[in-house]
Parts: structure tokens; C-alpha cells; sequence
């Protein structure tokens, strides 16, 4: 049905492409796997907008809300377990048990089966026999699939036979959980590179795309989860505007917790105090950073000595509402610093009465207790 209803665009699709799609359909993904953040798309539209090749007007201002960040957990190798047993027993081993012992076992229990008088006991003997001399056929078979330097197999064709007589005499002599472990490493591994590397890699050039394109000077500000949590401290304390503006535990307790935060699909009544986290950090860290973006366009030196102060140009009712806004936003953070819970308590209904918190920040536990209502 939905595929029916797709009309792709000729003028990116050629005839042929357009057929293959109706024949064989098509997969969709997330677009989070090439723009997490939809920045690029905000970049493109705008480029669109300042070109003409749109009726609408440039963007004014955009602020990037972003709840990943470029901090990646350290890589912990999985330890190897199994003991002595898990590194004697090897391939070689194996393949000496089900070709030689079982063979014989089999033979052992034909030969119990013949001589036995109780027929019970013979179906018994002959039965296992079976079973054991079948095991000795299925791993024989599966042992010829092996490859050797003679192999046939495609995906093996362009390497050295030398090597790869190497690795089946090197694999055939290491132990079975200890190629187990190795393989968990590499799975390990290739997950963390497509899920966190090479995803952290794609948001930092779009957002340096993004800071280095001139025409957003004074139109940009981001606004991620991280932004006030204990590890964001290095960061945040660069930025000149950090010694004019308090942060205390509170806040930063909460937007370390949110950040931490795994990722879910809903908040049930067992994670409502995450779900009180997650918005509320959202809320201070909004009105912390738009009071940053004011400060910088009133102080534009600060942080770029050839930055352009953008207010001269301003008529003076922008200014007026510039300044009105900076009022809210220092009156809305007292009450953050107060309790950072306090505009979640407006916008939420049923939220919880308190809230216990603790995170853990290099290696110690810091707590604290929230009264919510």
C-alpha cells in the first residue's frame, strides 16, 4: 500500500532507478544516522532562503538543541572467562574427539547392542551408537567447509593461501572461549564505532560547517544537555560569560543525571523522576544559554576580538525587547537556582512530590533532594 502511494522525483531518480524501486522496494532509516541534529537541513533551507530559490525569508536566529555530545565513555575490554578448561580446549581437540573418539564410541556401543540378550538394552546401545557416530558425520562435513589455502570461496580469493594456512593452524591451536572473546571484542568494537564514532565524527563536521559559515555570526546558539552538567565543567568555565552568571549544585546535579540518561522510547511510573530530569534540564539550560547569546551580542569582543557588534543596527524597540527579555531570563534563573524544578511543576501535571538524586562525578557519589510540589 505505502508503496504504491511513493512518487518518486524524476528529476534525482533515473527511469531505471524508479523501476527497480517499484519492483523491489525500498528501506527507510532514521535520518539520524547522517544528521542527528536536522542541522544541515536548517542549512540547506537557509542557503535555499538567501538564494532566492525560496519565497520565504532567511532564518533570524536558530538555536541547536542536542541531547549527544562529543564525550565518549572509555572502551572497557570484556575480561575472558572459562579458566584452564576454556584455553585447552581448542579446535584440534575438537575435531580429535568427534573424529576419533566418537567414531569409537560409536563402535563401543554397536558392539554392547550385539552382544546384549535384553533387546531393551540393545535398542538402547544401537540407539546411541547412531547418535554418535552422526555427530562424527556432521562435523566431518562441516570440518571440509573449513577453508584451506586450496579454497574456492569467493570472499577468499584475493588472499595469500599462505596466510590463510596460517590462520587455520594459529585459530586450530587457540583455545574456543578464547576466539569467542575475541570475536565479543570485535563485535564489541564495530558497534561502538557505528553507533558513537562515527556518528560523534558526522556531528562535529556539520556543527563546524555550521560555526565556520560567516553569515550565522550572531545567529547561532546551541543548547545541549551536557552544557551544565559537572562534565561539560572544562568547557563551560572557557566561556567569559561563565563568571557573570551563577551555576550551583543543583542545576548541575540535574543536567549530570539527564545526560546520563539512556536513551528510551516512553517514561512509565518507574522513571518518572528521569522523564522530571530530562525536561527540567532542558528549561534551565534553555534560558542559561539564550541569556549567554545576549550577553555575547552586548559584549562581542569577548569572545572574538574582529566579531561585529550586531546591536548597533538595531532600531530601539529591538533593543528594548532585547533588554526586557534579559529581565525575564534573570528572574526565571533566580528561581532555577532556587529549584530547578520549579517551572516543571507548571508545565507537567502529576509530577512527583520529591525527587532523590544521585550521580557520580570522577569516581565520587554526589546527592541531593528535591521537594517538587
Amino acid at each position: 500500500m505505502l508503496l504504491n502511494e511513493v512518487k518518486p522525483n524524476s528529476e534525482l531518480l533515473t527511469p531505471e532507478e524508479i523501476t527497480e524501486m517499484k519492483e523491489n522496494g525500498f528501506g527507510l532509516m532514521d535520518g539520524g544516522v547522517t544528521d542527528n541534529q536536522g542541522l544541515e537541513c536548517l542549512l540547506l533551507a537557509d542557503r535555499r532562503r538567501t538564494s532566492g530559490e525560496s519565497s520565504f525569508k532567511p532564518f533570524d536566529f536558530a538555536m541547536v538543541a542536542d541531547v549527544t555530545s562529543q564525550y565518549m565513555d572509555p572502551y572497557i575490554v570484556p575480561k575472558l572467562s572459562g579458566g584452564r578448561f576454556g584455553s585447552w580446549l581448542n579446535y584440534k581437540r575438537i575435531r580429535l574427539i568427534f573424529l576419533i573418539l566418537m567414531p569409537l564410541i560409536a563402535v563401543t556401543f554397536g558392539l554392547l547392542g550385539w552382544k546384549s540378550e535384553d533387546w531393551r538394552l540393545s535398542a538402547l546401545f544401537f540407539g546411541l551408537a547412531g547418535i554418535f557416530f552422526s555427530l562424527a558425520i556432521v562435523f566431518t562435513y562441516l570440518n571440509a567447509q573449513i577453508p584451506n589455502k586450496n579454497t574456492k570461496i569467493a570472499a577468499l580469493k584475493d588472499f595469500n593461501p599462505e596466510i590463510i594456512s596460517l590462520l587455520r593452524k594459529f585459530l586450530g591451536k587457540t583455545g574456543i572461549l578464547v576466539i569467542a572473546h575475541m570475536l565479543q571484542v570485535r563485535l564489541n568494537s564495530v558497534i561502538i564505532m557505528v553507533s558513537d564514532v562515527f556518528l560523534k565524527r558526522i556531528r562535529k563536521l556539520i556543527y563546524d560547517s555550521f560555526y565556520a559559515s560567516p553569515q550565522w555570526e550572531g545567529k547561532r546558539k546551541t543548547d545541549h544537555v551536557y552544557d551544565l552538567s559537572f562534565t561539560n565543567d572544562l568547557n563551560r568555565k572557557r566561556s567569559p560569560f561563565t563568571g557573570t552568571f551563577p551555576v550551583n549544585n543543583n542545576i548541575q546535579i540535574v543536567a549530570q543525571k539527564s545526560f546520563k540518561m539512556a536513551t528510551t522510547l516512553w517514561f512509565g511510573k518507574d522513571n518518572e523522576s528521569n522523564l522530571a530530569c530530562l525536561v527540567a534540564c532542558g528549561q534551565f539550560t534553555t534560558c542559561y544559554n539564550l541569556r549567554e547569546y545576549i550577553w555575547e551580542l552586548k559584549n562581542p569582543k569577548a569572545r572574538n576580538p574582529n566579531a561585529k557588534d550586531q546591536l548597533k543596527s538595531l532600531p530601539p524597540e529591538y533593543m528594548k525587547r532585547l533588554n526586557d527579555i534579559e529581565k525575564i531570563l534573570d528572574s526565571d534563573w533566580a528561581k532555577f537556582l532556587n529549584n530547578p524544578f520549579w517551572l516543571y511543576t507548571q508545565t507537567i501535571q502529576g509530577a512527583p512530590n520529591n525527587i532523590n538524586l544521585t550521580v557520580n562525578v570522577n569516581g565520587k557519589d554526589i546527592s541531593a533532594q528535591f521537594q517538587i510540589s
